[in-house]
């Protein structure tokens, strides 16, 4: 089953018909065990994806099956197309980072906070206030912004680096939602229903976070009503904006099914 399922990789990595193949994810959470046959299949198959300069992803890897791979070859040291990831999530965030360098959208992340911000804003020039108004939190790799049923104590911008949402669904097991860069905001909706934190936000590398306290923001609101309208303003724009990208990923599955 694993020679068979290893040959339709190599087949589609092959075929020039079809598009080009830029990553290849092998999940191995359900494999209990290899053998010397299938360590043989995976290093024909790191061949053709290194002629082919195809990123190959491991995950899940027992560490029985790690040191098979690493003696037959499948596995080396600073191999630049065959990588090691703790979790299929963390795998496929290195390939959505990967696919973000090489786009345009990559360009958006090279923009400040207050330029993001800037663009967002209804009075651009209120910017400058809500800046004063933050605090800066410094978050080391790993490093938990909040855990998944804190109380709610404000609004976070992302000024550099990289946060992921991570749900944590019990017995130690977590799953991503969604990986924010700088520009994004997180918590927007407990400003207005002051709940529990839904999941927990990890940093995935050093980042800069800014805070925007919920006693801040009600002095804001109580001091400053036209940087509070444009705060406000600025958040009901983008949850319709995150609303409208929800419907039409449906519509896509829709489609699709």
């Amino acid at each position: 089953m694993c020679r068979l399922l290893l040959n339709q990789i190599r087949d589609r990595i092959d075929n020039p018909t079809t598009k080009e193949v830029r990553f290849v994810i092998l999940d191995f959470r359900l494999v209990s065990g290899l053998d010397a046959s299938a360590v043989l299949s995976f290093a024909k198959l790191k061949q053709v994806a290194t002629q082919k300069q195809v990123h190959l992803l491991f995950t899940y890897l027992s560490p029985e099956a790690m040191q098979m791979l690493k003696q037959g070859e499948c596995l080396e040291a600073d191999d630049p197309f065959c990588d090691v990831f703790a979790d299929l999530d963390r795998g496929l965030e290195w390939c959505e980072h990967q696919i973000l360098q090489g786009s345009n959208l990559s360009q958006s992340a090279e923009r400040s906070l207050h330029e993001h911000l800037e663009a967002d804003f209804a009075d651009p020039k209120q910017v400058e206030r809500l800046m004063n108004c933050l605090e800066v939190r410094q978050l080391a790799s790993e490093e938990h912004l909040f855990r998944q049923g804190d109380s709610f104590d404000g609004l976070y911008f992302v000024g550099s680096g990289q946060v992921s949402v991570v749900l944590e669904i019990g017995e130690g097991q977590t799953k991503r939602i969604r990986t924010y860069t700088v520009g994004n905001t997180i918590g927007e909706m407990g400003l207005y229903r002051k709940t529990q934190r839904m999941a927990s936000v990890v940093a995935d590398k050093p980042s800069t976070v800014y805070f925007l306290p919920t006693q801040a923001f009600e002095q804001i609101e109580a001091s400053d009503p036209l940087l509070a309208s444009n705060i406000h303003r600025f958040i009901v724009n983008l949850l319709a904006e995150r609303l409208n990208h929800r419907e039409q990923e449906l519509k896509n599955l829709l489609q699709s099914s």
